[in-house]
């Protein structure tokens, strides 16, 4: 028994070992940190990894290359961490590792001793890997114009960013991908030009550039990360390039002055709130890839009056147009789902159903205290009480316009609808059911498409219209007395 107990736990210890190799949690391993001058040190292995530098350090700071006969082979996260006042960072050529390379953040300068086996620097203070394929780091004092050298295909994370003085950058056709943060408030920016070797921008990637005017993006992007360029707030001019496939969440959100955008028929998903509070946009192009349009996309999109919903859209998600300025919209018959899609849509005036729409989510269209106009749309079999109420228009609908396709009018359909002052019935509804006019009290006028025999032969539930002031319907050949 005493064996076993041993040997179970000799087998935990050595899967704990396991584990801890395999997540790479090398904290877990170090030993207890010791401090020399300005330096704090931990050790792994019989190398010493920097983990802090004293704040209080000035001017230039050299990274020694050992610490008590010991390598010093890596640098830490937040080794630098307040360190406001160093203008310069020397790294050895016994640096091979860095945890994070916005340790840098308050460098004004990064110089790499040429025998450095992973890594090098330019002469603006810049930080690459070692063969220049990837930018690492530059410093937040680098400023005016910055062209990448042409080895590089990546930009890395926040490689650039707070360079708050940078105003210009040359991107070589040599970069594939644009990595998370690489320009994030680069406030000095104003145009950018993404060459067409780039196939992919991060998220955050332009995010707060708020000088940011245009930007040219070139033909091989596939996917804009979530919030790529997000509040560039003076962005005006952007064109996404046919061949892009998703566009992700609040990629232009706050985007206060973009007025006009096309989106190619080769996307196939935009994220939530991808032009969440875009106040100017007037103008969008929606292609043909989408079938979703997703929660918040166009929220407080105050200039938006008109959209046309491509006939490839299933699904409109909750808040999709809120407050929005659109003062009409058209449902293609596609739509099968509206969730509350168009609350408060303040100005919103006039609404087109499309025919398979299955499911109204309770606040589809709450808040639109405006609507006038209802128009069925073709291929609707009937007109029921839950149309009107999902669209909250009962008070406000002065129009409606029924297609040949409808055959019943349903229970209470138009209950109190007290504005409605006209309705033509077409000859394919042949019932028309109990109390489906109750209370339209200004319904002065009702043309019916078919003959006065046709009307006669019609099913007509109790109280059908009550209340209506209407005395006579108006039809093809003559005229039906209501009374």
């Amino acid at each position: 028994m005493k064996k076993r107990k041993i040997f179970i736990v000799c087998t935990l210890a050595g899967l704990l070992i396991i584990v801890l190799l395999a997540c790479n949690i090398t904290n877990l391993l170090l030993v207890p940190s010791e401090t020399s001058g300005y330096f704090t040190y931990r050790f792994v292995d019989k190398q010493a990894i920097l983990v802090k530098v004293d704040s209080g350090i000035t001017g230039q700071l050299v990274i020694p290359s050992t610490h008590e006969g010991y390598p010093v082979t890596g640098i830490g996260w937040p080794a630098f961490e307040n360190c406001s006042n160093i203008t310069e960072v020397i790294i050895p050529d016994s640096i091979t590792t860095i945890q994070d390379y916005r340790v840098f953040a308050y460098a004004d300068a990064i110089k790499v001793e040429e025998e450095n086996p992973a890594f090098c620097s330019d002469e603006k203070g810049v930080l690459f890997s070692k063969d220049k394929t990837e930018l690492l780091k530059a410093p937040r004092a680098l400023e005016g114009t910055y062209r990448i050298p042409g080895a590089v295909t990546k930009i890395g994370e926040g490689a650039f960013d707070h360079c708050t003085a940078l105003t210009d950058i040359i991107i070589p056709d040599s970069v594939t991908e644009i990595d998370d943060g690489a320009f994030d408030r680069c406030t000095a920016l104003t145009e950018v030009t993404i060459p067409d070797s780039v196939t992919s921008i991060g998220y955050h990637a332009f995010c707060r550039c708020e000088n940011l005017e245009r930007v040219a993006m070139g033909s091989g992007v596939r996917t804009i990360g979530k919030t790529a360029f997000s509040a560039c707030s003076k962005l005006t001019s952007i064109t996404l390039p046919d061949g892009l496939e998703s566009i992700g969440e609040g990629a232009f959100q706050m985007c206060q002055e973009l007025e006009s955008i096309v989106i190619p028929d080769s996307v196939t998903e935009i994220g939530s709130g991808a032009f969440h509070s875009c106040y100017s946009l007037a103008n969008i192009t929606l292609g043909k890839g989408i079938d979703t349009i997703a929660e918040c996309t166009f929220f407080d999109c105050a200039a938006l009056s008109h959209i046309t919903i491509p006939d490839t859209v299933t699904k409109i998600e909750h808040d999709a147009f809120c407050r929005s300025g659109l003062v009409s919209v058209v449902i293609p018959n596609s739509v099968t789902y509206i969730d509350s899609g168009f609350y408060k849509c303040a100005k919103l005036t006039s609404v087109t159903i499309g025919s398979e729409v299955e499911t109204f989510d309770l606040f589809a269209f709450a808040g639109c205290n405006h609507i006038q106009s209802l128009i069925i749309a073709d291929g609707a079999t009937k007109i029921d009480s839950k149309t009107i109420d999902t669209i909250g228009c009962r008070d406000t609908l002065t129009e409606v316009t029924i297609p040949d396709s409808v055959t019943r009018i349903g229970i209470n359909a138009f209950y109190k609808c007290a504005n409605l002052s006209q309705i033509t019935i077409p000859k394919t509804v042949t019932r028309i059911e109990n109390l489906a006019f109750v209370g339209c009290e200004g319904l002065n006028t009702i043309h019916y498409t078919g003959t006065t025999e046709e009307w006669e032969k019609m099913y007509f539930g109790m109280d059908w219209n009550r209340d209506v002031p209407a005395t006579e319907v108006v039809c093809a050949n003559g005229t039906v007395s209501l009374k």
